[in-house]
């Protein structure tokens, strides 16, 4: 999907993201298939709440849910977890998703090891954003209000 495109319905889901973490939820399984797109319009449904949970600040999850191509390191190896990075790392992963037709990892090892390979096509603001969001150190995620405030999430999509 073209950058410009994948901006516009990406922030769309992170409003929706947005909603949920300000309301103490957490979806835990945020990935392409459970997005639904009207391409006319840019509106977004997320789906499949399965998964998710409420959650309490300082307060960890510890079971596995969602897919694991787009889990979180600290999940992957069977941590305790905060809800809200999971979330984030996953958004990382879809954006990445969104723009490549393909996941950057393709199990648990790539996951593990973190090398994220970005071809050609994609701005550089665009790949610190997914970097950011799927920074192995949780503690350096941002939130999602910080990833809504990044300047690529605001850059005009007309340029």
């Amino acid at each position: 999907m073209p950058e410009n495109e994948a901006r516009t319905i990406f922030k769309n889901i992170l409003d929706a993201i947005q909603i949920l973490h300000h309301h103490n939820i957490v979806h835990r399984d945020i990935k392409d298939e459970n997005v639904l797109i009207n391409y006319e319009t840019k509106e977004i449904q997320l789906i499949d709440f399965g998964s998710s949970t409420f959650y309490e600040q300082d307060k960890k999850l510890s079971n596995f849910v969602g897919s694991y191509v787009f889990a979180a390191p600290e999940i992957i190896q069977g941590l305790t977890y905060e809800g809200p990075p999971q979330d984030i790392w996953s958004l990382g992963i879809l954006l990445y998703t969104m723009i490549y037709k393909n996941t950057p990892f393709n199990d648990y090892y790539e996951i593990l090891r973190g090398k994220m390979k970005f071809p050609s096509g994609i701005s550089k603001e665009c790949q610190e954003l997914i970097l950011w969001m799927t920074n192995r150190d949780i503690s350096k995620r941002p939130t999602i209000d910080d990833v809504l405030s990044h300047p690529w999430i605001n850059e005009n999509s007309f340029n």
